[in-house]
């Protein structure tokens, strides 16, 4: 992107992160091709074999990593601007796929999170290319996807999918107890997955 950010990842308040780490590393490190690569200042002789043995698998997978920097100076819009609990994210090919889930009965609200991301001064230099929305759709239940890809609006290269996933696949009352040890904010924790005694999977916390 040409500049300079970070990532600040909170973790559960009063975690010794030098202990975890080190747990981690002894777990992994019994494992030959499992060893983790947080202590290795440069790349290891499995990555330089992966890379040259997978030339072009790796060069689409650096065209988009422009796709990736955008998004993580971005990654504020997934709390923000839309109303999913959980995300999920892959690379297939040229495309990067992401899977939001929403809690029952809660609109996921999508439209604001793709105006925001795609907006022509703040957004990731995207389009909509095509999207199929199932929102107004009363045939399809309590459960369904609503699909956008999205394309650059300059030369690069890759594209989006996201896949906003509506209804019964989130356990309301585990998602929320878990999101609440880590110290989840009460006001979004009561937008996204709100405490309903109906709810099949899950009622109230």
């Amino acid at each position: 992107m040409g500049t300079k950010s970070c990532v600040i990842l909170r973790g559960v308040a009063g975690t010794n992160w030098k202990e975890e780490l080190e747990k981690q590393w002894e777990k992994f490190s019994k494992y030959q091709e499992m060893v983790p690569l947080w202590q290795a200042p440069t790349l290891t002789d499995p990555e330089k074999s992966d890379l040259e043995s997978l030339p072009e698998h790796w060069d689409r997978k650096n065209n988009l990593a422009w796709i990736g920097s955008g998004i993580l100076r971005r990654l504020a819009l997934l709390h923000t601007s839309v109303n999913s609990c959980t995300v999920s994210a892959w690379i297939t090919g040229d495309e990067w796929i992401f899977e939001l889930d929403g809690a029952p009965r809660v609109p996921l609200n999508h439209d604001l999170f793709i105006h925001r991301l795609s907006d022509p001064t703040w957004g990731l230099g995207l389009k909509v290319d095509s999207h199929y929305c199932y929102c107004h759709s009363p045939e399809y239940g309590n459960m369904y996807q609503c699909t956008y890809y999205l394309h650059p609006d300059h030369n690069g290269s890759g594209t989006l999918q996201f896949r906003f996933r509506y209804g019964a696949l989130v356990n309301v009352k585990e998602t929320r107890r878990t999101l609440a040890d880590v110290n989840a904010s009460t006001d979004w924790l009561a937008r996204v997955l709100p405490e309903r005694s109906d709810d099949p999977k899950g009622g109230e916390a």
